[in-house]
Parts: C-alpha cells; structure tokens; sequence
C-alpha cells in the first residue's frame, strides 16, 4: 500500500512540472544611431535575449545563437525576476541600416523558445542616421549651497544647454534613499524641490533655490538633469537607466535654526518695531514681574517662569562711537535714577559677554549690540554667549546693522527726551536639536 501512494505521488509531481516556455511581453523598441534600446518582461523568473541582424541577410537565429549571442550584428541579454521590466541595449550596429530583431526566452526550469517562438518575436526597425544622445555631464558650482533656516540655494552647473532639476530629502538618522529620475521630475515623495534652466550665455552656470524645509534639520540633495537634445545625466532615453549617476550627486546639508526674534519696540518717538536676537545668558536671567514698590516677583529664571520677560520703558543711551565699542577705557556710566538704561554699543573688539560686564559695571540695565555688517537672514546674527561659566548679568540682545542704524537715525534725530523701548524676550530652539537635557531635565522641543 505505501508503495503504491509513493508511485502515484511521483506521478503527481511529474504531472505538475512546468514545462511551458514563459511568456515574453516586448514593451517598447527604440532605434538610436548605433544601438536599439528594448523593454521587456517575463511573467516567471528566467533569462531572456534579443539580437539583430541586417535585414538584407537576415535569417531566424537559432536557439544557440540566441543564448550566447554568437554570429549576430547586435545582441543583449539578462537574467530576469518574473513580472519585472528590463532594458536591454542591442548592439553594436550601423546608423541608417535596416535590422530584424528577434528575442528568446526560458524559464527557471530551461523551457526556452522554440524556433518557431523565436520567428514569431521578428520586428523591423530602421537605426537613426544622426543625432545627438550623448548625456550632459552635471556638477555642482562651489560653494555648491547656500543653507538658510528653511531653504538653501543650489549652484549647478552643465557642459551644455540644458535643464537641472534638484530636490531635498530628509535624514532622520538613518540616511536617504536615493529618488527616481520620476520621483525628482514629478516633485513626488521629497521634502522641498526647484528647477533651473542652463544656457551658454550663462556659461552653462545657474541657481536654484529649495525652500519649505524645516529648520536645524538635516538632508541630502539630489539632482537630475536633461540636455536640450533630450538626453538624462543617467541615459536615458537612448540608454538603460543608469542610478548610479543620481546617487553621485548626492549632497548632504543641514538647515540653520531659527531664531524666533524677541520684539523690540520704539514707544518715544514711535511706535516702531524691530527683531532682535536674545543673548544666550538671557535664559538664567531672573524674570521678574509687577512694580518694585508695589512687590515685584522674581523667579529663579526665565526657564521657570511661563510669561516671556518683559522689559518696559527702558531708556535707550548710545554710546555707538565709543573709540573701543565699550571693551576698554573708560565707559560713561549711567544716570544714577530715572531708569532702566539700555546701553546701545556697535559689534567688535571683545567679546559679547565682557561689553555686557562692562554695561553692568556701569550701571546700565540692559544691553543692545549693534551688528556691523548686514545680513539678508535674520538667523544669520551671530550667536551672544558667555566666554565663561559665569553670567554677565544684564539681559542682552543684538540688532541687525540696517535696523540698528535707523534706530541710531531715531535717537539722532529725537530731542523731546529719551528714545524709549520695550522689550519682550523670546528664546531660539536648542541648536543642538529638539532634545535637550539641562537643569530641568530633558526637555522635548515640538516643531511648530
């Protein structure tokens, strides 16, 4: 009995053996100059070729000839995963020529075409006589990028005219995948992307600028680019698509922090308002609210207090053309009563913390820096910290060079008593990243 079950299980399994050919779909055919580029698909794993002979002296090659590509003008093979599209680049042949084109193909368990199959996939095509399907050579143009708080601008370059496509990717930590050339054309599955145009009247030079991005964050720049005969950096499409050429132009970056500006605000003469960057000891300031005399309220620092401090109806003094900006000699100190004074100081000559030791010294209850070059992006502003451990203790903040000369225009030019202003602190996210553990623990900054 148990012999009998074991024959007729074998008999099963013979029965059930695949011995049919696959089945072989030619999606697309397109003749160049000296190749002929092919899309095909199998519908189960196997192997597949296709070849060319002239069609002058054409004949139906055989099945050896179709498996290892002896004795034809062209030919091209691969092994194949079922229901996936290949690309296969028949050559070499002769520009302006008639070729018959035939293909074979078998499957996993060697059930190939027969010579007749063979025949049956026969397609005449015609090689182009001329044209241009060499692919343009890209490069990024130095400094390369330009990184801002939510965007960076690309400089790229071409050997010849032609269009530039590049987008953003984010890395969380584990990399990037590198896009499709469909992906970065079609603006699909990327964090932020632009395109540019190159001509030779611009040197084959041109920029583009990404924005959308998130702040302090890191990504990968890819491009993609496209001659003005047609022709893709990764061949296409007179040649398979080559990824390698996308993935070389990978590009790492990481966007700046923003600043979220504390608020500044001339309320004599004005009103008028300005962004100004906070000093990094501003945090560990004591955030005090109400009046002196009727009980003022302290906290330990502003980390501990929810409401932004406030400074009101500070009293602004300049001493802008201090011969050291305030770091040495003497400093003019402030007006014993009838404060708080701000002391407006220019940028340079000692570092940030010691002109706010020397304001503090002086009397002063407040400091404001002036920068001395302008800046198209306020995050831009160089960062106020502390050359030591321990706090100059005025709060502090410095204004940007444009902004700073028309409130300097203001003071100049007001003469009914003191330029008076208003100040509501606010902080800048960490710039070490949205995980942070100080004092108070690890702290948790949500993007808004």
């Amino acid at each position: 009995m148990l012999a009998f079950f074991t024959l007729l299980w074998l008999r099963l399994a013979v029965c059930a053996a695949d011995t049919t050919p696959p089945v072989l779909q030619i999606e697309d055919t397109k003749p160049f100059i000296f190749h002929v580029l092919m899309t095909v698909r199998l519908n189960e794993n196997g192997f597949v070729s296709c070849a060319a002979l002239e069609t002058a002296t054409s004949y139906t090659p055989s099945i050896s000839q179709m498996k290892t590509g002896t004795g034809l003008d062209g030919y091209d093979s691969t092994s194949a995963v079922a229901n996936t599209y290949y690309n296969l680049v028949v050559a070499v042949l002769a520009p302006a020529t008639l070729y018959d084109l035939y293909c074979y193909a078998e499957d996993s368990f060697v059930n190939g075409f027969t010579l007749s199959q063979i025949a049956a996939t026969r397609q005449v095509i015609a090689t182009a006589s001329g044209g241009d399907y060499v692919a343009p050579v890209f490069s990024y143009l130095p400094p390369n990028f330009v990184v801002e708080s939510t965007a960076v601008t690309v400089y790229v370059q071409l050997n010849e005219d032609g269009t530039v496509w590049c987008v953003a990717r984010e890395d969380t930590g584990s990399g990037t995948i590198t896009p499709t050339s469909a992906e970065i054309l079609l603006n699909t599955n990327v964090a932020a992307w632009a395109t540019t145009t190159v001509q030779a009247s611009q040197n084959y030079q041109s920029s583009m600028r990404l924005a959308g991005l998130s702040e302090g964050t890191t990504y990968d720049l890819y491009c993609f680019a496209q001659d003005a005969a047609g022709n893709y950096i990764d061949g296409t499409p007179a040649l398979a698509s080559d990824p390698s050429k996308i993935s070389a132009t990978r590009l790492p970056f990481q966007t700046l922090s923003i600043f979220i500006p504390s608020t500044l605000i001339v309320t004599a003469p004005g009103p008028v308002q300005y962004p100004v960057k906070p000093a990094a000891w501003n945090t560990f300031l004591p955030a005090c609210t109400g009046e002196p005399l009727l009980g003022e309220r302290c906290e330990r620092d502003a980390e501990s207090w929810q409401k932004p401090p406030q400074y009101p109806n500070h009293k602004l003094i300049s001493l802008d053309s201090h011969p050291s900006d305030g770091c040495f000699g003497h400093l003019p100190p402030a007006a014993r009563g009838g404060g708080p004074f701000v002391l407006l100081l220019r940028r340079g000559k000692c570092a940030f913390a010691r002109k706010a030791r020397r304001a503090r010294a002086a009397g002063y209850d407040a400091l404001l820096v002036v920068d001395q070059q302008p800046v198209q992006y306020f995050s831009t502003l160089p960062d106020m910290i502390a050359d030591s451990d321990e706090n100059p203790g005025i709060p502090s903040w410095i204004l940007g060079k444009t902004d700073g000369n028309a409130l300097l225009s203001t003071l100049a030019s007001y003469t009914a008593g003191y330029v008076t202003l208003d100040i509501t602190d606010a902080y800048r996210m960490p710039a070490l990243g949205i995980y942070q553990s100080d004092i108070y623990g690890q702290r948790v900054y949500m993007k808004q």
